[in-house]
């Protein structure tokens, strides 16, 4: 049986969602503030259109390696098309759920984070 996808949600300065396979307290506290544990190990993002980070976050009584893909930025004109479709970070997150899922190799997504700011991304 499939898990449900998790509602759209409050964590820190974000709005978005944790798998539900995830969802643990401690990796909420650590997502909530996922810019200050990106900075705290000093991680440099790749080059491109979009930053890929590893950090480790705590998750149950340990940690857990994630990758972390940041976009950059949005320009007003883009933001106002992706508010009825979903931001990019959405749209990857759902589209890696329905490959992991249907056993396609890909990494179990864990969460999807968007920040609004002045009706832009």
């Amino acid at each position: 049986m499939q898990q449900p996808i998790s509602a759209k949600t409050r964590i820190g300065p974000f709005s978005g969602a944790v798998s539900p396979e995830f969802d643990d307290s401690a990796l909420r506290t650590a997502l909530s503030d996922l810019e200050g544990q990106l900075k705290q190990n000093g991680l440099r993002p790749s080059p491109g259109s979009s930053h890929i980070y590893t950090v480790a976050l705590p998750f149950h009584s340990s940690s857990l390696t994630v990758f972390v893909k940041a976009f950059r930025p949005a320009s007003l004109l883009k933001s106002l098309g992706d508010r009825p479709r979903g931001s990019a970070a959405r749209r990857s997150w759902e589209t890696a759920l329905l490959f992991h899922r249907n056993g396609i190799g890909t990494p179990a997504p864990i969460a999807w984070l968007e920040r609004w700011r002045r009706g832009r991304l």
